[in-house]
């Protein structure tokens, strides 16, 4: 074996033994980070910083209201009352109806014994006096005409018939506020009440009743 051909086998054992130790350095050296042992001492020139792993922090939910803008409060739009106040009005709107269908009709009061010579009749108007007027007939005789009804009892006279004295009612008006109400009371000639009742009548409607003086 020459010299020349020692030398390069001696050269390329030396460069295999550097690439060797500097792959064992960045083995010993890379960025692998191991958690020291506590029994095991720590080198003041090696810094070894142990892995943290922290929970990611939870995902927020969209803000659909980024400016966080209080919707107004709104009777109308996406909101039931105004729903539940239709229907409550559709419910009176029928309710009044039916009412005012029945201040449609005319109605019959009864029929009352009485004795004596004479009879009063009074009228008032006992909710709002509101300008209701009527027209009194007995027997078929306009007694009193155009009445217009007050917040006290005014009336008049009539003489009694042996058997029925039909006494009756007509709304002449409604007043501000309909219908036409009114309370009204039958005496004897002795001041004794007879009766005592109360109405609620269309304008033209009419409410009657008998009073039977017998033998």
């Amino acid at each position: 074996m020459t010299m020349k051909t020692l030398f390069y086998i001696l050269l390329f054992s030396v460069t295999i033994c550097s690439a060797q130790k500097e792959l064992d350095n960045k083995s010993v050296h890379g960025t692998l980070e191991m958690q020291p042992d506590e029994n095991s001492p720590v080198d003041d020139n090696t810094q070894i910083i142990a892995a943290k792993k922290e929970p990611l922090p939870p995902i927020a939910p969209k803000d659909e209201n980024p400016n966080h803008i209080q919707k107004p409060f709104s009777m109308v739009d996406d909101n039931d009352l105004m729903d539940s106040g239709e229907e409550l009005q559709k419910k009176w709107n029928i309710r009044d109806k039916k009412i005012m269908n029945a201040y449609q009709k005319d109605q019959f009061l009864g029929t009352f014994g009485i004795t004596g010579t004479f009879f009063s009749v009074e009228c008032r108007d006992h909710e709002n006096v509101d300008g209701d007027r009527i027209h009194i007939y007995v027997n078929g005789v306009l007694v009193e005409n155009n009445m217009t009804l007050v917040g006290r009892y005014k009336g008049v006279h009539a003489d009694l018939v042996i058997g029925k004295n039909l006494i009756e009612f007509i709304a002449v008006n409604e007043g501000l506020y309909s219908p036409n109400t009114a309370q009204f009371r039958v005496l004897n000639d002795k001041g004794q009440v007879i009766t005592s009742q109360q109405w609620s009548l269309l304008a033209g409607v009419k409410a009657s009743l008998i009073v039977f003086k017998e033998r």
